[in-house]
């Protein structure tokens, strides 16, 4: 545990996928790794894959442990109305719209470059689950 909590320390985002983040509600940070000062200095924004936002909206926004704001993609070609309700319920998550493939998947090469561009993340760790680890 130590050493994954070493490893976030290091990077500038963890993702994960949707139904992941609903099931676990995984704080997504370095608690365990280095100093206090180390951990003060720097946490990883934590992001989430949600094409069609269904998994966050399981979650209430006082019951989401993340210590720092979401990022939740979802697919750009998701009613702008349920977009707009979870944003109006979830006032600490990020929304951002991410062009989507044929089968729904979120374009990957299209979420890192909205990392890179949006958030300046340089690096980002990919931590689960099974499908969205499988589809890097």
């Amino acid at each position: 545990l130590v050493l994954t909590h070493a490893i976030r320390s290091i990077h500038d985002g963890i993702l994960v996928g949707g139904r992941t983040f609903s099931i676990d509600n995984p704080r997504l940070t370095n608690r365990l790794y280095g100093d206090k000062q180390l951990r003060e200095q720097h946490q990883p924004r934590p992001v989430v894959l949600d094409p069609s936002l269904q998994h966050i909206q399981k979650l209430s926004s006082d019951t989401i442990r993340a210590e720092r704001r979401l990022i939740v993609l979802f697919s750009d070609q998701l009613d702008p109305g349920t977009a707009e309700k979870c944003k109006a319920a979830h006032t600490n998550c990020e929304l951002v719209p991410c062009p989507a493939l044929s089968d729904n998947k979120l374009d990957l090469e299209h979420v890192l470059w909205i990392l890179k561009e949006q958030f300046g993340m340089q690096s980002l760790m990919v931590e689960g689950g099974a499908q969205v680890l499988s589809s890097f």
